[in-house]
Order: C-alpha cells, then structure tokens, then sequence
C-alpha cells in the first residue's frame, strides 16, 4: 500500500475539514443541520445513515418508517425508492443513490414545508444536499481506508496509526479542524 494513497485519503479529510470550519456557507449548513463531523459517528461511521438521521430530524419524524409514511404522503410528483430501501440507508446497509435520495427528500420537504414559502424550502434542499454530499464524500473515503483494513491491519496501523478505518478518520478529521481553526483558516 503506498504512502501516496494515504496521503491522499489524508488530503480529502483536510480540505472537507477546511471548507466545513472556514467557509460561512458550509458553516451555516451545519449550524441548520448536523456537525459535518456528525456524519462519522459511530464505532463503524455509516456516513449514510448519519444523513439519513439529519432527513429525519428535518422532517420531524420518529422512525424511518414515519419518514417514508410523510414522503409517501406528497409524492404525486415524485418516483419514491421502496420502504424496504430507506430502511437500509436509515441502518447504513447501503448508502443513498443521490437521484432515489432527491426525490425522497423533496416529497419530504412539500410535506413539511407546505406552509412556508419557496425560499425556505429550497434552503432546507440545499442544506441537505450539502450534507449528503459530504456524507458521499465520507463514505468514499472510509471504503478506500477500508481497503487497507482489509489487506492486513498492521498496515492499517502502520499507515493510518489507527485500529480501523473510522476510528482514523474520526482522528483525522479532529486533526484537521485543530489545524484550521490553529491557522485561522488559511
């Protein structure tokens, strides 16, 4: 395994890091939201499923289930993945195709934002959309760390000084925030 991909597994952490702690947008994402670093929870970080909680949480809704019934319930429009589907992703057996996620999320969203207007659900669209692309950006990462877990662990402790792929990026990640906020962004 070389030094070069962890080093690259190494930069991806760092620049999510740098833009969720430097840029206003992305810090305002979070502050509607979840902590990017949220996203990694877990002794096994399922990025997915920790996004998966964020649309739950936004819709108000108690189980996975509920949420399915609340998009279920607006989705004239909208081609829905199975309950069986959204399950998997709420447990993070699977992580969410971006285009059965978008239409879950936009039945979700005429249900729970009927009442406000346009602006306001187009920006709980983009904070979501947001935080499933970092999310997709973690669970990238994470299945490539894990390529090295699974060729042998001392090489995973050897090159990423951790004992499995999340507890190095869950460090990596805190390193980096401590840098950036240290070097005030720059």
């Amino acid at each position: 395994m070389s030094s070069q991909f962890v080093a690259w597994l190494e930069l991806q952490i760092a620049v999510i890091t740098k833009w969720g702690n430097c840029d206003p947008e992305a810090i305002g994402y979070q502050n509607d939201s979840m902590e990017f670093s949220q996203l990694l929870d877990g002794v096994e970080a399922k990025p997915g499923a920790q996004w998966m909680l964020c649309v739950q949480r936004y819709a108000g809704a108690k189980s996975m289930a509920a949420l399915y019934d609340t998009a279920d319930k607006y989705s004239e429009t909208y081609t829905l993945p199975s309950e069986a589907t959204v399950k998997r992703w709420g447990c993070g057996q699977t992580f969410p195709k971006l285009e059965h996620a978008e239409e879950l999320v936009r039945a979700i969203l005429d249900g729970t934002h009927r009442h406000s207007g346009e602006p306001e659900r187009q920006q709980a669209l983009d904070v979501l959309g947001k935080q499933y692309e970092v999310a997709r950006r973690f669970d990238a990462i994470l299945r490539f760390a894990g390529y090295i877990e699974q060729r042998s662990h001392d090489a995973l402790r050897m090159l990423l000084a951790a004992n499995t792929s999340t507890e190095w990026a869950q460090q990596s990640y805190k390193h980096w925030t401590a840098h950036w906020r240290e070097h005030s962004c720059q």
